[in-house]
């Protein structure tokens, strides 16, 4: 099946600005209109053929159409009053004298789709499935009702046919209402009952536009076999109250420290100017050679003000960044992962290796307290090592479909790799564990490698599948009980601490060569 439609479109043309007719001027009014060109591109038959009271539709790819004004009144007069009065005055003008009004929410092909609709001719063939989403959502925001009941049939028809393509389309539209009609098309697909279609994907879903979360809600949504509550919404994330705020504190030193040591010069955001941190020179051309050539430069602008040195960076990533500075003379601070990640990447353009050090233990404590959002952050910066650690530190959350926040901003493919991950990983711990009661014996590293343990790892990653997707840490099925987690692995009391202590450690060698995609 041809899917090239679906591929990302290039970014659209921005509409030609609107005039203001002169108000002290009046009779120079058309002298003064913004003149365009015309492009030499073709459109169809009939809107390449300029007739008396026509006026120029101008698609986001700068396809030029000839259309009837008096049509358009009559077929979609929402949209033609747009022409009335002194809007026309305002528009700009062919270089025939035609009216030219930009039509951005439509390319080329969709336009004359849509035109095709208005006039007395043959329908279009109708093939590309974004293509009628897009129409869909014109007409119907300018009110065109009939063009809107044409689309929704057919609409309705690709559902069954290829429900996916119609969800994709209904993301990149954001139209929660197709979002829903295409779910309940996956969900009654004849191919659900043969695959884990709960882990469906295709590179279709490979769009900005498209991302982790939407992806997750899908899955949910599919999970629950489209039994959600009514305010279920598959395109936006529920409402967010984040505790984990950034510290905006304009305090950064201890007032103790500036007594003792009176400050010499204040550092400053840009992004906040009343953001100003009193510091001492000396520290700060220590810690950074950066900074030290920045000092270097600085004069005071009289003699009763610090000089200042301004940066780039948020408030908090600068207090954070100072009071790492001062290490042991000041109290232990609380960062969140996102400041963290500031912090770190400051530190490395202000060449502040003890700093970047520090960001960097703290990072990690970070991800092993949350390593989902820890996943989502290294992929997003493409630090595979910590993605690969993140994603085994997920092992130990029980959801079969884990959300963070971050999935808002990340592709789908990252959340796909994540599930086939753990899927894979539960895998090899199953076989660790069901090994040991079989043999009585934990595999074991051996000075070449994993001999024992390569028993335990696929040549590729697990296929997904609601049955290994859905097996929990507990291993209900060897009637194993809680002793204690690692990894998303829990031990029973018949075990000794020493026979426990070697499973985990073989699970974790065996997690250790599983190997995470990161494309």
């Amino acid at each position: 099946m041809n899917r090239s439609h679906l591929r990302r479109r290039a970014a659209p043309t921005p509409a030609p600005s609107i005039n203001k007719p002169s108000k002290t001027k009046p009779a120079k009014k058309a002298q003064t209109r913004k003149r365009l060109v015309v492009s030499s591109v073709e459109a169809h038959a009939p809107f390449n053929v300029a007739l008396r009271s026509c006026i120029i539709l101008q698609s986001s790819d700068n396809g030029f159409f000839y259309v009837s004004a008096h049509i358009l009144m009559v077929a979609a007069p929402v949209l033609a009053s747009q022409l009335s009065g002194e809007r026309i005055a305002a528009l700009p003008v062919s270089q025939d004298d035609i009216p030219i009004l930009a039509v951005p929410e439509l390319n080329s092909a969709q336009l004359l789709i849509f035109l095709q609709f208005l006039y007395p001719i043959a329908n279009p063939t109708l093939l590309d499935v974004l293509d009628l989403a897009e129409v869909s959502k014109f007409s119907s925001t300018y009110e065109i009702e009939f063009v809107t009941q044409v689309l929704d049939q057919e609409l309705k028809r690709c559902v069954v046919l290829q429900p996916l393509f119609v969800w994709v389309s209904a993301c990149l539209t954001k139209s929660e209402a197709w979002a829903y009609t295409a779910a309940l098309g996956i969900l009654n697909s004849p191919e659900n009952e043969d695959l884990a279609l709960s882990f469906y994907y295709t590179s279709d879903l490979n769009h900005t536009g498209v991302t982790a979360g939407m992806y997750y809600r899908l899955l949910q949504f599919l999970e629950k076999g489209g039994r959600v509550d009514a305010s279920y919404q598959l395109l936006q994330p529920p409402n967010h109250v984040d505790d984990e705020s950034m510290d905006l504190e304009m305090t950064c030193l201890d007032a103790a420290i500036l007594e003792r040591a009176p400050a010499d010069v204040v550092v400053a955001s840009k992004d906040v100017p009343s953001a100003l941190y009193p510091a001492h020179k000396a520290v700060l051309q220590i810690a950074s050679s950066v900074w030290a050539q920045d000092l270097c430069r600085l004069r005071a602008r009289s003699s009763s003000q610090l000089p200042t040195l301004h940066l780039e960076d948020a408030p908090v990533v600068i207090r954070t960044l100072i009071r790492w500075v001062y290490g042991d003379c000041m109290e232990e601070d609380t960062v969140d992962l996102e400041t963290c990640i500031l912090v770190l990447e400051a530190a490395d353009r202000y060449e502040m290796s003890k700093v970047k050090s520090k960001a960097k233990a703290e990072l990690r404590k970070i991800v092993q307290l949350k390593p989902l959002q820890g996943y989502f952050a290294a992929v997003a910066h493409g630090w595979d090592d910590m993605a690969t650690f993140s994603a085994k530190l997920t092992a130990s959350i029980d959801d079969i479909y884990p959300y963070a926040l971050e999935m808002e901003n990340a592709p789908p493919r990252s959340y796909y790799n994540l599930l086939r991950y753990r899927a894979t990983a539960r895998d090899v711990m199953m076989q660790v564990v069901n090994g040991y009661l079989a043999t009585g014996r934990t595999p074991s590293l051996d000075r070449s490698g994993a001999s024992s343990l390569s028993s335990f790892l696929p040549a590729s990653p697990a296929p997904l599948s609601k049955e290994n997707a859905s097996r929990l840490p507990g291993f209900s099925d060897s009637n194993i009980h809680l002793l204690r987690p690692r990894f998303g692995m829990t031990f029973t009391q018949e075990f000794s601490l020493a026979v426990a202590v070697q499973l985990e450690n073989a699970i974790e060698a065996a997690l250790d060569q599983l190997r995470l995609d990161v494309d």
